[in-house]
């Protein structure tokens, strides 16, 4: 079977249609999020993050705050961490963290976000698209995103949320494993990274919600750092 990996060098947020086959039974068909990579503390996952362009990702800071960049690296093109040898898929050493300034003040998780400058840059094809920062005057209450993660499952998984600040249902939150995940909405006929995944208690309990970091907060410091354009 051949496979075409080349993918117009092109705006942020979208994706080219379902590719080859479901992998393993997931509802999350390759190619489905290309802008999600794992993070890899050595050769292990350790969280998710989001490409911003073609050298930078996105992830939480409490992920990288412990570790020299030297022990990082970002996978790409990613579907299953379990398993190596996917033909989309490529691991890039980490040269650089940047970790905001306001990180953990005044709270724990208050500002925690990092950027990840990579030794090489990404090439982009049907696997590996960059994300779109939000629009900051978009209304997001009410409306549906989606948390794109591993959590304790070792396939890319899935799962439609509220935006809201806590969950009564429970059973529609990131799981711990999801740490530094991108949670992402559609805007204006493309995706945009809305949240990244904080912290949580547990698998969606009722009562424990997640704690995302509003992206559209920290849109001015991640175009200062990047030089991102879109």
């Amino acid at each position: 079977t051949t496979y075409q990996t080349h993918a117009p060098r092109r705006q942020c947020g979208r994706r080219f249609g379902r590719i080859a086959r479901i992998v393993g039974g997931s509802d999350t068909y390759e190619g489905e999020f290309p802008w999600t990579v794992s993070i890899r503390l050595l050769t292990t996952h350790y969280c998710g993050g989001v490409i911003i362009n073609e050298w930078w990702v996105l992830t939480a800071a409490h992920c990288v705050k412990r570790y020299s960049s030297r022990y990082f690296r970002v996978r790409v093109g990613e579907k299953d961490v379990s398993v190596d040898g996917f033909r989309t898929e490529y691991d890039i050493h980490v040269d650089e963290i940047v970790i905001h300034p306001e990180f953990g003040q005044p709270r724990r998780y208050s500002n925690d976000l990092a950027l990840l400058k990579l030794k090489r840059p990404m090439v982009f094809n049907y696997y590996t698209q960059p994300i779109c920062l939000p629009n900051p005057y978009t209304n997001l209450d009410g409306r549906t995103a989606t948390v794109v993660g591993w959590g304790w499952m070792n396939e890319i998984d899935k799962k439609k949320i509220r935006e809201t600040a806590e969950s009564d249902e429970g059973g529609r939150d990131a799981c711990q494993g999801d740490s530094g995940g991108p949670l992402i909405m559609v805007e204006d006929n493309h995706f945009s990274i809305i949240g990244i995944v904080s912290a949580g208690v547990g698998c969606g309990r009722k009562h424990l919600p997640g704690i995302y970091s509003r992206v559209a907060l920290f849109v001015p410091w991640i175009k200062e750092v990047t030089q991102v354009s879109y």
